[in-house]
C-alpha cells in the first residue's frame, strides 16, 4: 500500500473500510504508518492469517509495537512477510532467523524504504560483510552506528573511515587524517557517507572535487564549502542552492571569490554578513567593504570599524553622511554634501538609510523612499525632516498611517483615496505597500499586484483583504510563511480548491479551519478524523456531518 501514491489519512479510511478488498487489508496491515496498521487490525475482513504471520515475525496482537518473534518460522513464511508492505520487512530485518541471503536482497530491492530498514539490516548477525561495507557509509548516523559496530566489519574498512574524517563510532565528523587520494575516490563511490567525507578531505583528487560539485545533496555541498582545496569554480557550484549553512561556510572559506562574497552580503542572516566583513578578500570585491560599512546590523558595522578596508573616499563620505569614527554612532553631517552623494548611501540599505533620513542634504525623492521604510525608525527621522514630501505624507495618514507613521489608524472612507492613489502606494515601500493591502477600497487589480510581495507582513494583509481574489487566495495558501496560510484559514467562504490545501497544511490549527465547512466538505472532515493529531481528530470526531 505504501506504493501507492494514498496519504496515510486516506490508507486509514480504506483500512476502515469493510468493503475494501482482502488483498489490500493485506497490505495495510502491514503498512509503515502505526495508525493504518492498528486499524487494518481491528477489520474483521483483514485476513486472520496475515495477521498471525506478522505475529510470528515479531508484531503485537494489534501490530502497533514490537513483540517476540516465534524463532521456529519457515524460512517460506520470512520472505513471503516481505512482499507485504514496508513494516513487515522491518519485521523480518529485525527476526533472528533471517538468513544472510534474504537480507542482501531486502537491503537491495527496498534500502530506501527508511533508515530503520536498513539499521536493523546493519545490525543484524547474520549481515552480510559486503553489506556491511556498504552502509558504513550510509547517510544516516544511526545506520553508520550499527555497521561500525557490527562483529562482522573488517577492522581496516573503520580504521579508512576514520582516517578519512569520520568518528569512532561512524556518527559524525572529526578531523580528517592523510589518506591516499584512491581511498578517497573508492569512498566517494561507496555511499552517501562517504561522499561527504571525500567532499571534506583535502586530499581528495581534484577530479573528484569536481565531480561531487555537480552533488545537490546538503551534507556533500558543505563538505566542499569546508574543503581547503576547494577551488573558486567549485565553491560556486556547492553554493547553489544557497542556504544558511552553505553561507556560513563561504562566509569563512578563503578561497571564497569576490562576487560569491557580494551574494553573501546581501542575505538577511546577520551571522553570515558579519563573516563575510572579516573576510580577507574583501577588499578585492568593489564596494562591498561600503555596504558593510552601513550594514542594518550594528555587529556587522563594527567589524568593518576595525579593519582598514574603506577607502579615504569610503571615509570622507560616511564623515559628511554623519557616520561616527565606530559607525556606530552619529556626527555632524556635512551641510554642503552633494545629495547625489547621501541618495548613493540610502540605495545601499540598513544604516546608510537611518543616515539619510537625518541628513539635512537628502532629496525628496529618496525622503519620499524613507518615508515608506519598512524601519519604523527610519520614518521617524523622515517624517521629522525639513523636506519631507509632505503631500505623501499626507496621502499615508489618509490611507491608514498614524501621523508619526508608526502604526496603523482606521482608513477614512470618506473622502478616502483613490484606486489610483492606492495602486500608486503599492510602488512604494514597504509602509505604503501595507497600507494599500490593508485599506478596504483597494481595488483587486492592486492585490494582485501585492501578492507575491518579499515583505511577509504585505503578504499577509492581502491574504486577509476580502476583495483578493479567489485564485490569489489558493496560491496563499501554499505561502512558506505560517502567518500568510492562517489569514487564508480565517476568511469566510473559502472555496474547495483552497480546503483541499488546508486541510494538508502542516500547522494542525490551520488544518482544524477545514471542520467550519462540514456542510460543504464532508470527505475533509472525515478524513480529519483519521488525522495523526489528536487534537485534530477529537475535533473532527465532535463534528457532525451529513454521512453520520
Amino acid at each position: 500500500m505504501a506504493d501507492l501514491p494514498l496519504s496515510s489519512a486516506l490508507r486509514c479510511l480504506m483500512a476502515e473500510d469493510l468493503g475494501t478488498p482482502r488483498h489490500l487489508l493485506e497490505r495495510l496491515a502491514a503498512d509503515g504508518n502505526l495508525h493504518v496498521r492498528r486499524t487494518a487490525a481491528r477489520n474483521p475482513r483483514t485476513p486472520g492469517e496475515t495477521i498471525a504471520l506478522l505475529c510470528c515475525i515479531g508484531a503485537s496482537a494489534q501490530l502497533t509495537a514490537y513483540a517476540a518473534p516465534d524463532r521456529s518460522i519457515e524460512r517460506g513464511d520470512l520472505e513471503r512477510a516481505t512482499s507485504l508492505g514496508p513494516w513487515s520487512r522491518l519485521l523480518v530485518a529485525r527476526h533472528p532467523g533471517t538468513p544472510a541471503a534474504l537480507l542482501d536482497r531486502i537491503r537491495i530491492a527496498h534500502g530506501n524504504e527508511s533508515a530503520a530498514l536498513r539499521e536493523a539490516i546493519a545490525a543484524h548477525p547474520h549481515c552480510p560483510r559486503a553489506a556491511l561495507c556498504t552502509l558504513c557509509v550510509d547517510a544516516s548516523p544511526s545506520v553508520r552506528r550499527a555497521a561500525g559496530t557490527h562483529p562482522g566489519l573488517d577492522r581496516a574498512t573503520l580504521d579508512e573511515l576514520v582516517a578519512a574524517g569520520a568518528s569512532a563510532d561512524l556518527t559524525t565528523l572529526a578531523e580528517p587524517a592523510p589518506i591516499a587520494g584512491t581511498v578517497l575516490a573508492a569512498l566517494a563511490r561507496r555511499g552517501p557517507w562517504g561522499r561527504v567525507l571525500a567532499a571534506r578531505h583535502p586530499d581528495t583528487p581534484p577530479e573528484v572535487i569536481d565531480e561531487l560539485a555537480g552533488e545537490k545533496a546538503i551534507d556533500v555541498r558543505l563538505g566542499l564549502a569546508s574543503n581547503p582545496a576547494a577551488t573558486e569554480k567549485v565553491l560556486r557550484r556547492s553554493a547553489e542552492p544557497l542556504d544558511k549553512a552553505i553561507a556560513e561556510r563561504l562566509a569563512e572559506h578563503p578561497t571564497t571569490p569576490a562576487d560569491l562574497l557580494i551574494r553573501l552580503a546581501a542575505l538577511a542572516d546577520i551571522e553570515v554578513r558579519a563573516r563575510v566583513a572579516d573576510h580577507p578578500r574583501l577588499a578585492k570585491a568593489d564596494g562591498l567593504a561600503l555596504r558593510l560599512a552601513v550594514d542594518g546590523a550594528s555587529a556587522v558595522r563594527e567589524r568593518i570599524a576595525r579593519r582598514d578596508v574603506l577607502s579615504r573616499e569610503e571615509l570622507d563620505l560616511l564623515a559628511a553622511a554623519g557616520a561616527g569614527d565606530d559607525l556606530l554612532s552619529f556626527g555632524t553631517p556635512d551641510t554642503a554634501f552633494p545629495a547625489e552623494s547621501i541618495d548613493r548611501l540610502a540605495s545601499l540599505g540598513g544604516w546608510g538609510r537611518h543616515l539619510a533620513a537625518r541628513h539635512p542634504a537628502t532629496s525628496p525623492t529618496s525622503l519620499a523612499a524613507l518615508l515608506t521604510d519598512g524601519d519604523p525608525v527610519v520614518r521617524l527621522a523622515a517624517v521629522s525632516h525639513p523636506h519631507r514630501p509632505r503631500e505623501l505624507l499626507a496621502l499615508l495618514v489618509l490611507a491608514g498611517s498614524e501621523e508619526d507613521l508608526q502604526g496603523f489608524t482606521r482608513p477614512l472612507s470618506k473622502p478616502g483615496p483613490s484606486p489610483e492613489q492606492l495602486d500608486g502606494l503599492a510602488a512604494l515601500g514597504p509602509w505604503a505597500r501595507r497600507l494599500a493591502a490593508r485599506h478596504p477600497d483597494t481595488p483587486p487589480s492592486t492585490l494582485i499586484k501585492l501578492a507575491d510581495d518579499e515583505h511577509p507582513a504585505v503578504r499577509t494583509d492581502v491574504a486577509r483583504h476580502p476583495a483578493t481574489p479567489d485564485h490569489i487566495v489558493m496560491r496563499h495558501a501554499g505561502d512558506a510563511l505560517p502567518d500568510v496560510r492562517w489569514a487564508v484559514a480565517r476568511r469566510e467562504g473559502l472555496p474547495r480548491d483552497v480546503l483541499d490545501i488546508l486541510v494538508a497544511d502542516p500547522l494542525p490549527a490551520i488544518r482544524l479551519a477545514v471542520l467550519g465547512y462540514a456542510d460543504t466538505a464532508p470527505d475533509l472532515v472525515a478524513r480529519l478524523r483519521q488525522d495523526l493529531d489528536a487534537d485534530v481528530r477529537d475535533a473532527a470526531n465532535a463534528t457532525p456531518i451529513a454521512a453520520d
